[in-house]
């Protein structure tokens, strides 16, 4: 999310990322929030219900939602969205991910795609090779924390060096994000001071994730420098309803900040057989 756009909403503020602001840009959504009186949007659907029942014209019920996961924070996201597939609560009507949580079905191993091989080889270099911050701060926020809160030099290399290995940037963060943008994100924790507890997050939730089966209809679009990537049949495993799939050859882990007009056409169209006749 970009720290520099805020917006408020009957006397709350909401932070409005790239992904909802390329949506504003395509009208739609900028014409219902004006028809609705909002002064405020956010991509956050929890927010957003807030924000729809404190409209002038709320007229009861909170209306019918979608999840989407994807932002700077994704492997965080996707496992909440993936949760909120799985409680199918409410109004959510499906979900999408970039970053589907699933595992190779094993009774496909023996007859591998050559995409499906490169998905394997590029989990097994994650794993040697990009995980070792995932697992510091599965086990020692703490400890991190305390360096990371006392040097600013120390907190920027820490994320930026991730939009430099996860995004689609040929080697260099600033061929795809200004360095102003890529300050922005480093001063979400540098200024509240939240380098512990954004690492306290994988310590309490990464032991605990789930691989049951989503019964709601999921898209998945799926870039080609994502952490994790599957193939559509090991996806279907987990995702029954998988209403939506599509692999593009450009674009990575952080695909609001890096195409957020593609990922909303994706939205879209994912949904878009979802819609109220």
């Amino acid at each position: 999310m970009n720290p520099l756009l805020q917006l408020e909403h009957y006397g709350q503020s909401y932070w409005l990322d790239n992904l909802t602001r390329a949506m504003i840009k395509r009208g739609d959504l900028k014409r219902r929030v004006e028809e609705r009186g909002l002064r405020g949007v956010t991509s956050n659907p929890s927010i957003f219900k807030k924000a729809i029942a404190g409209s002038r014209d709320y007229d009861g019920q909170i209306e019918q939602l979608v999840e989407q996961g994807c932002s700077t924070q994704e492997v965080y996201e996707a496992l909440v969205t993936t949760a909120v597939g799985l409680q199918h609560a409410g109004p959510c009507l499906g979900i999408h991910l970039t970053m589907p949580i699933v595992a190779p079905d094993p009774a496909t191993l023996h007859d591998l795609s050559d995409s499906e091989k490169a998905m394997l080889a590029g989990l097994k270099k994650y794993r040697a090779e990009g995980s070792a911050y995932a697992r510091q701060q599965g086990t020692r926020p703490q400890t991190l924390g305390y360096g990371l809160a006392d040097s600013p030099a120390g907190q920027a290399a820490w994320i930026v060096e991730k939009y430099q290995a996860w995004m689609d940037c040929d080697g260099h963060p600033e061929n795809v994000l200004t360095r102003d943008e890529l300050l922005d994100q480093v001063m979400l924790y540098w200024l509240p001071n939240s380098a512990t507890s954004s690492a306290r997050l994988y310590w309490e939730s990464f032991a605990k994730v789930s691989r049951e089966l989503v019964s709601l209809p999921v898209g998945i679009s799926l870039f080609p420098k994502e952490i994790f990537r599957c193939s559509r049949r090991w996806a279907e495993q987990r995702f029954p309803k998988l209403i939506h799939f599509r692999e593009f050859d450009k674009g990575g882990h952080f695909a609001a900040l890096e195409c957020p007009e593609v990922l909303v056409d994706e939205i879209r169209t994912c949904f878009r057989p979802l819609r109220p006749a």
